[in-house]
């Protein structure tokens, strides 16, 4: 994927804008730190603003940072810290094309609940932020963006709606964070090094089509519904962590050289369908062997060259078509588990093949 670098020259104090209109850009005064713009705006250099918020966007505006720099006071304040660009309480705003850094919040607004804007945020990179992108009670598209070293990636709280596609994610605490929202999507987009890949919580996310790599946990669920659809969750120390998700769906995803690919917690339920687990410490397994309270099905899904492919002693686990194979300890080791029928494992390093169901 194709990460725009957006350059512009270092710049003190106020920066000059051009107004971009139907016809020619008309000349404008500059606009200082604090403004609210009304009128569709293009940076001309960077803005950086030593105290305080950024810029203000009416309804209906897009800001265009011009491949500039908006540059904030630094990262710390939280909620409560000034905010980069803050979006309208109702209405529709765009940022687009250029770089956000240094502030506690980058993107936010809307913060009293007031409203519910509509916004679009594309082809900005996002540095050192305490929150990149700040979604409360919002309808958010966010595209082709970049966010680094931030504490929390992009944030959808309280009834928001927020689709990510061909996103990075580096080196930030938490990339995607969902609380309390009603949907957060990522599509496409590459998460790196990041403390925790998806964290949902009381909210629906859906992760299809991206690369999740290095994290503690890849993707964590706790009362919300996950669906993990054509990943690739690769080297991380676990891969996928349900707890009190009663409703989650995990297909056609590869886990790849985790240390867990996926451990289960308590009052968790999933469907575990057609996945491919490959040199993972253990493929699938609970948190402990006094897990209550959950219910999880493993169809269809192959467990190939792993320490051990399937290890787990609580019940709950219903197993069927599942291949294990060239494990070096156990292929299957489930016991209490209930038999689907069609289980194979062969050429694991352990005896018995299966345990708990028959192959």
């Amino acid at each position: 994927m194709r990460i725009t670098r957006f350059i512009g020259a270092v710049a003190a104090g106020a920066s000059a804008v051009a107004l971009v209109g139907a016809g020619a850009a008309t000349a404008s005064p500059a606009i200082a730190c604090g403004t609210t713009i009304t009128s569709d705006t293009t940076l001309t250099s960077n803005l950086s603003c030593p105290e305080g918020n950024g810029l203000t966007l009416a309804d209906g505006v897009t800001l265009n940072l011009g491949g500039h720099r908006l540059t904030g006071p630094g990262a710390s304040g939280g909620a409560g810290g000034a905010i980069g660009v803050t979006l309208p309480t109702t209405g529709t705003a765009s940022v687009v094309n250029g770089s956000i850094s240094n502030w506690p919040l980058g993107v936010s607004g809307n913060l009293d609940l007031e409203g519910h804007p509509v916004a679009s945020i594309r082809h900005v990179r996002f540095r050192d932020n305490g929150v990149a992108i700040d979604a409360v009670q919002a309808d958010v598209t966010v595209k082709q963006v970049a966010i680094i070293g931030s504490n929390d990636g992009v944030v959808a709280f309280s009834g928001a709606n927020v689709t990510i596609t061909d996103a990075v994610f580096r080196d930030n605490d938490r990339a995607a964070v969902a609380g309390t929202s009603q949907l957060l999507s990522l599509n496409r987009s590459t998460l790196v090094n990041n403390r925790v890949g998806v964290d949902c919580s009381e909210s629906t996310c859906r992760v299809r089509g991206s690369r999740i790599t290095g994290s503690d946990t890849a993707v964590a669920s706790f009362f919300g519904q996950v669906v993990l659809k054509g990943n690739r969750i690769v080297d991380n120390t676990t891969g996928y962590a349900p707890g009190f998700s009663t409703d989650d769906t995990v297909q056609g995803n590869r886990f790849a050289r985790n240390d867990v690919a996926v451990s289960v917690a308590g009052f968790a339920g999933a469907q575990i369908r057609d996945n491919t687990f490959t040199a993972n410490r253990v493929g699938y397994t609970t948190v402990d062997d006094q897990v209550e309270g959950y219910s999880v099905t493993l169809i269809g899904n192959r467990f190939f060259r792993n320490v051990d492919g399937v290890f787990v002693t609580a019940a709950g686990t219903s197993l069927g078509h599942n291949i294990a194979r060239h494990n070096q300890g156990w292929g299957i080791f489930a016991p209490g588990a209930t038999d689907l029928g069609g289980n194979i494992s062969d050429h694991n390093g352990n005896q018995p093949q299966c345990v708990g169901v028959a192959c």
